[in-house]
């Protein structure tokens, strides 16, 4: 309930805001709101050359400032070890900030952070299903070979243990956290350059 009554609250925010918006700060609203569509738009992949999107509107600060608020929020730090779809998100940046050579460096950093992080977490994931593993063997063979963490075809699965999911979460969370706040860095960087030029 309380949910649906700040919903309603913003509803009702927004309406006030907008009886009290003069007609420039609503065409302003309107541009970022299609910028943010053009970036939607981009990263959804039906739109392929931004490059020339851009030069068909008038590319204005409000709807370079929604386009930009689109690629931002596509910046992070990716649940699997998928990353596809990154590099055009890195891409649009360039194209947003019509080719600055300023870009190139942070935006490479980005990409060998997140890059980084995904190799990571991937070594994090191993090692600890090695533990694991180890454990829950020599637990087996002090119990005559037998466990009741035996996958398919009777080999250990260590993922099947409790204490794996536990650890697990905790590893990822510290990973993440770690990660996550050198990643806010660089996007409030590349946020301060585009706002700038």
């Amino acid at each position: 309930m309380a949910e649906i009554k700040s919903t309603m609250e913003m509803v009702l925010e927004r309406a006030a805001r907008m009886g009290s918006a003069s007609p420039e700060e609503m065409e302003s609203e309107q541009r970022q709101k299609a910028g943010m569509r053009l970036g939607a738009d981009y990263v959804a992949g039906r739109l392929d050359d931004l490059g020339a999107a851009l030069a068909d509107v008038q590319a204005d600060r409000e709807l370079r400032g929604g386009l930009l608020k689109v690629l931002l929020r596509q910046v992070v730090l990716p649940r699997d070890e998928e990353t596809d779809g990154f590099e055009r998100v890195l891409k649009g940046f360039l194209v947003l900030g019509n080719g600055r050579q300023d870009l190139l460096p942070v935006l490479g950093e980005i990409q060998q952070l997140v890059e980084g992080y995904v190799s990571h977490r991937r070594e994090l994931r191993q090692q600890l299903e090695a533990a694991i593993s180890q454990q829950l063997e020599q637990m087996a063979a002090m119990q005559g070979g037998k466990s009741e963490y035996a996958g398919f075809g009777g080999r250990i699965d260590p993922k099947m243990h409790p204490k794996y999911n536990e650890e697990w979460t905790r590893l990822s969370t510290e990973l993440s956290s770690q990660y996550g706040r050198a990643l806010e860095q660089h996007k409030n960087y590349v946020a301060s350059l585009l706002a700038s030029g």
